[in-house]
């Protein structure tokens, strides 16, 4: 049981000082995205935070039940034809876990679907190297001051 009560503990410091202090003002994204997007087809995939310990668990998972929404959301997209999907999350792990895991549920990318990623410059490094590695077309909006 300590054991357990430990690895709870260490995931919770883990994650807990990952979240943003800044609301997320859906309206701006979406207006920054019609800049960088090469579609007016836009959607928003707010990935919420449920706290420290919840979040650490969907990050241990690669997101869960939550990437398998994604990727159905992914496949929708670039059935309908070209679309551009915005990423973020009050916590920037999250995005990163969802979005892998969301991939590998996925035979293969859309090549009409258009990925932006929005948070921390610092996080978008690592969403940049899982984009690439499946060749996405891909844009970022910097939420970060």
């Amino acid at each position: 049981m300590k054991k357990l009560l430990s690895a709870l503990f260490a995931m919770v410091l883990a994650t807990g000082c990952a979240t943003t202090t800044q609301p997320i003002n859906e309206m701006e994204l979406l207006a920054q995205a019609l800049d960088i997007s090469p579609t007016k087809n836009i959607s928003l995939w707010n990935i919420p935070s449920r706290g420290a310990i919840a979040d650490a668990a969907s990050i241990s998972t690669n997101g869960g039940g939550a990437a398998d929404q994604l990727s159905a959301v992914m496949q929708q997209i670039g059935q309908k034809g070209a679309g551009t999907l915005i990423l973020t999350s009050k916590n920037p792990k999250l995005p990163l876990a969802h979005l892998e895991g969301a991939l590998e549920n996925l035979d293969s990318v859309p090549a009409e679907l258009f990925l932006i990623y929005a948070g921390n410059e610092s996080n978008y490094a690592s969403i940049k190297q899982t984009f690439d590695a499946y060749n996405i077309a891909h844009g970022f909006i910097n939420l970060g001051k």
